[in-house]
């Protein structure tokens, strides 16, 4: 796993970076702050473990994928991480993933796909209102039925429990693939926790659209590079709490799911009974 160097911290330097052909293109529009990342700059080389989940289901005895789409994150070799209201799609509990971007201009390409089986979950929030919007999916070869260990190819994030107050006024980033978009992986680099609501979700001030779901909240270290501390859970917009892609406001308050004590103990013993081999 390649280490993350620090983001420079002017508004300036923050801008400039984002205009860079270099490292990042321009951001679908003008009033949207994210800016597509090249995951193979060496800066930014951690988030090609970020990638596209389809969840499978099964229709009229058919196995298909989903029309709904989300993000995961690999956070070991095999496993990875994405929305409980991602993976619930997935009738038969899997998953095709799509992970690692190609060499070469295509920032929104693939060259890795893997089918992954759901192992544990949190309650969905908007069915029970709680905050474990998460999924762990292990990622199994069907051939041999062994460990598909994409994360060896594309390197995986490290996770851990981060306190509100540890967090607040911090940059951080958040990053997805939006529906709609063949753009690739977007991020809104510097983006903040704005609060903490009462029932303990987390209300981000990042930009996100639907497609986002299930897609990596950062925090910078400096020793550990990047690492998850949230996922991308909603917009707090509708009964779903995900608006569109075509909507031009973007919301600045979103949902993340945060990675607490519990769902931290649950995911590592997740990943201990079900380990890469």
């Amino acid at each position: 796993m390649t280490r993350i160097t620090p983001l420079k911290k002017s508004v300036f330097a923050l801008a400039m970076l984002a205009c860079s052909s270099a490292v990042f293109a321009q951001a679908p529009n003008l009033a949207d702050p994210r800016v597509i990342i090249n995951r193979l700059s060496p800066d930014y080389r951690q988030f090609n473990a970020v990638g596209i989940v389809y969840p499978i289901t099964k229709t009229d005895g058919l196995v298909v994928m989903s029309k709904y789409r989300g993000t995961g994150v690999l956070i070991s070799p095999c496993h990875l991480l994405t929305n409980y209201h991602v993976a619930f799609e997935a009738t038969r509990k899997e998953v095709m993933f799509e992970v690692g971007q190609p060499a070469g201009k295509d920032v929104a390409g693939f060259v890795l796909r893997g089918v992954g089986r759901i192992i544990d979950a949190g309650p969905f929030w908007a069915d029970a209102d709680t905050v474990d919007d998460w999924a762990l999916v292990k990622l199994i070869d069907p051939q041999s039925g062994r460990s598909q260990k994409l994360g060896d190819q594309v390197g995986y994030f490290e996770f851990a429990v981060a306190p509100p107050a540890a967090v607040m006024n911090r940059p951080l980033i958040s990053a997805g693939y939006p529906g709609g978009m063949n753009a690739g992986l977007v991020g809104h680099l510097g983006c903040r926790l704005a609060r903490v609501d009462p029932d303990s979700r987390w209300r981000m001030a990042c930009s996100m659209t639907e497609g986002q779901s299930g897609g990596p909240v950062t925090l910078r270290t400096a020793d550990r590079g990047e690492v998850l501390i949230a996922i991308n859970s909603a917009k707090p917009d509708g009964r779903s709490g995900i608006v569109g892609t075509e909507e031009v406001r973007l919301s600045n308050l979103n949902y993340a799911t945060a990675i607490t004590r519990a769902a931290e103990t649950r995911i590592r013993r997740g990943m201990d009974a079900n380990r890469c081999d």
